[in-house]
This record gives structure tokens, sequence and C-alpha cells, in this order.
């Protein structure tokens, strides 16, 4: 993979990370799926949208709990 290759995967990364934070996890999602098909040998994604979607599933799960009380 060429360097241009490994900016465009880290700029795909960081996007969902913003997408992330702004609470668009459908998106985040979208754009770490894409980077992860640019480098599917890159852990570090893989890591990244775990955790991301670990948090966003838990956090819906608490929100939709606390609805109910």
């Amino acid at each position: 993979m060429g360097e241009s290759e490994a900016k465009s995967e880290t700029s795909l990364k960081d996007q969902g990370n913003e997408f992330f934070k702004a609470g668009n996890y459908l998106k985040a999602a979208a754009l770490y799926t894409q980077a992860i098909k640019k480098d599917p040998s890159n852990a570090t994604l893989y890591r990244s949208i775990e955790e991301h979607l670990s948090f966003s599933v838990n956090h819906h799960v608490v929100a939709k709990g606390a609805l109910k009380e």
C-alpha cells in the first residue's frame, strides 16, 4: 500500500471519528467500513469500529432504559 492510500484510510477513519463524536453512528460506521475495504489488513481500523460501535450500542441501551423509568 502506498503513502497516499494510507492517508486515505486515515482520513476516512478521522472523518468517521468526527461523525461518531457528533452522534451520527451510522455515517461513522460507513466511513470506517470504507477505510477497512481499502486496507483490510489494518487492525487499527477494526479496533476503531469495534470500540465505537460497542459504545454506541451501550449508549443506546442505557438511553432506552432511562426512558422506561
